[in-house]
């Protein structure tokens, strides 16, 4: 075998296969509950392959076609000289591809590789191939290697899911002989979410007729969630059908974001066609995905059209204006006047706390726009912890210019409190200063700020 074109070739493709672990990262395996959700590695190989390899592995090749000249000690050579590299994403992006492919052939010798290098998620990765076919030896290899309890029971979903995927029914039906608890539980949302991508409708089959007591909201929402994913206009049609709870509320939030952005006017119809709860949290989606999105202006023409009795609640307008500031300020400061006036203060408030931290300098221009007035005020109380870290006394000249009176001196208080900490004569000598504080708040102030600031008197021997 000629290793190093080889092995030049898998570290290519890995990292086009990396770039799905990078947009959707596999959580760290240390202190994981038994119940976490595990990470299929067939997910990850879903992602794009890197330019560098479309010619040497186009058209309906796949992964497998790379390894299928390779026997396991190739394999197992090539994750050798992997997990010994010193780049640290290539070592990540080889050994899962390694592991999973040499799980194929030799599943043992993978898992005892992995275990060597003290890698759940790897053996995690071997565990799953090996349910897929072998799924007895797996819950052997488990019961005679791994003492920990926790582990082998985080350790077992990964051969419970490799049975899904080839097996769902035989899984389920092993699951279910399982004692009664949370490890019980979390082997079956496992095998329901694995088996619903196969076919959902079988699943809600068996939720209809499986004994399942206390815990059949939490599958039945398990396979509702799978359905939205796979099916939104499907799973809406159901989901209006509801009656009105908590769970619908939850479900028509979750499909209409899926609707959003692949059929937006659908959406709001649908949106609106819900009870009032449901259909707030599904509008909340609606309009929270077009701001993430590339919809910016749908969300903004949309609530400045509304009715002054039919606007958005607080909760809602407050995702969507953060989400706005966050992924299109400029958009949302230049149109910010064409909303509603509670919606401008609630607008300028998620303006003035994000681009604070994510724009300094655009905020000090944003903020010399502003006439004085209550917007003005709303801005530099929610942007003045920025401030103060950045240059205590253009904070407090920012707090002094503010236009209502307590506010204003609740907030040139707020500056004096961190101001002091690190120097109190100049916070001081600023406040005594200042015009826009009657002689009697300068003293309650200072009295307050000096008492925050005495230090006991501790005796050492």
């Amino acid at each position: 075998m000629k290793k190093a074109p080889l092995l030049s070739l898998v570290v290519a493709l890995a990292f086009g296969v990396l770039l799905g672990w990078i947009a959707k990262p596999t959580p760290s395996t240390e202190n994981v509950e038994p119940s976490a959700p595990i990470v299929s590695p067939e997910q990850s190989a879903q992602a794009p392959i890197s330019s560098n390899t479309e010619t040497l592995v186009s058209g309906t090749t796949d992964i497998d076609r790379l390894f299928e000249d390779l026997g396991s000690n190739d394999l197992a050579a090539l994750a050798r000289e992997a997990s010994q590299s010193s780049n640290a994403l290539e070592s990540e992006a080889l050994l899962r591809v390694l592991i999973s492919e040499w799980s194929k052939t030799d599943p043992l010798a993978a898992l005892q590789f992995s275990m060597g290098l003290g890698r759940n998620d790897l053996m995690q990765v071997a565990l799953k191939e090996m349910g897929a076919e072998r799924s007895s030896e797996a819950f052997d290899w488990l019961e005679n290697n791994i003492v920990d309890p926790s582990l082998k029971g985080y350790l077992i979903m990964s051969v419970y899911q490799g049975m899904a995927q080839s097996s769902p029914i035989a899984a389920m039906e092993l699951a279910e002989t399982l004692p009664p608890g949370i490890d019980r539980d979390s082997v079956m949302h496992v095998v329901i979410d694995e088996w619903a991508k196969q076919d959902v409708a079988q699943v809600f089959d068996w939720l209809e007729s499986a004994d399942l007591g206390s815990g059949l909201q939490e599958f039945y929402r398990g396979a509702m969630n799978r359905y939205i994913q796979e099916t939104p206009q499907l799973a809406s049609d159901l989901i209006a059908d509801m009656t009105a709870c908590p769970m619908k509320t939850e479900f028509a939030s979750l499909a209409a974001r899926a609707l959003a952005n692949t059929s937006p006017d659908k959406a709001l119809e649908w949106a609106s066609s819900l009870d009032h709860e449901a259909g707030q949290g599904a509008l909340a989606s609606i309009l929270v995905a077009w701001s993430d999105g590339s919809s910016p202006q749908r969300t903004l023409d949309f609530l400045a059209t509304r009715e002054e009795s039919d606007r958005v609640g607080r909760d809602t307008a407050s995702a969507v204006f953060t989400s706005l500031a966050n992924n299109h300020p400029d958009l949302l400061m230049g149109q910010v006047n064409d909303l509603s006036y509670n919606e401008q203060l609630l607008a300028t408030e998620k303006l003035a706390v994000v681009i604070g931290v994510t724009d300094p300098g655009k905020l000090d221009v944003w903020m010399s726009t502003l006439s004085a007035g209550e917007m003005r005020d709303v801005a530099i109380q929610y942007s003045l912890p920025n401030y103060i870290g950045r240059d205590a006394k253009q904070a407090f000249e920012l707090s002094e210019s503010i236009q209502n009176l307590d506010l204003r001196v609740r907030m040139i208080e707020r500056v004096m409190q961190d101001w002091s900490s690190w120097d109190y004569p100049s916070a001081q000598q600023a406040l005594m200063s200042s015009s826009f504080v009657t002689d009697r708040d300068k003293t309650a102030l200072l009295s307050r700020v000096s008492q925050d600031l005495q230090v006991n008197d501790i005796l050492l021997p």
